[in-house]
């Protein structure tokens, strides 16, 4: 079977993380859509490790980046500034932002164990 070429994973890196980008300014328009966004860049991130030719750098920094989206969207308000996080705050971040983590970090691991279960296509 013939695996995908670094770039094509690399490429789908790149979309997740300039979806998490572009997720960062619909916050600023409406949070509901930035919340589908980044849900679906995160997601897109997760896929884009599942190589064996792929790198999981581009997942984590997109989970990354939606965490802290996600943090900055369930504590800052816009009348009164940045809230100070509480259990409640908190609980309603993780609820809204886990499923999304969880499929992605999944698919993260899957690429790991794919890469050390076969070994990298030669390039000859």
């Amino acid at each position: 079977m013939k695996q995908f070429s670094p770039t094509i994973w690399a490429t789908i890196g790149w979309i997740s993380l300039g979806l998490s980008a572009w997720s960062f300014v619909l916050a600023t328009v409406d949070g509901v859509m930035a919340y589908f966004v980044v849900v679906i860049a995160i997601i897109i991130g997760g896929f884009s490790s599942i190589g064996v030719t792929a790198s999981a750098r581009f997942a984590v920094s997109t989970v990354v980046l939606g965490t802290v989206l996600i943090f900055w969207m369930t504590h800052h308000v816009a009348s009164t500034g940045f809230q100070l996080p509480d259990g409640n705050s908190m609980a309603t971040m993780s609820s809204s932002i886990s499923i999304p983590i969880l499929v992605s970090v999944a698919m993260m691991i899957w690429g790991i164990h794919r890469r050390k279960t076969f070994p990298r296509p030669s390039s000859e």
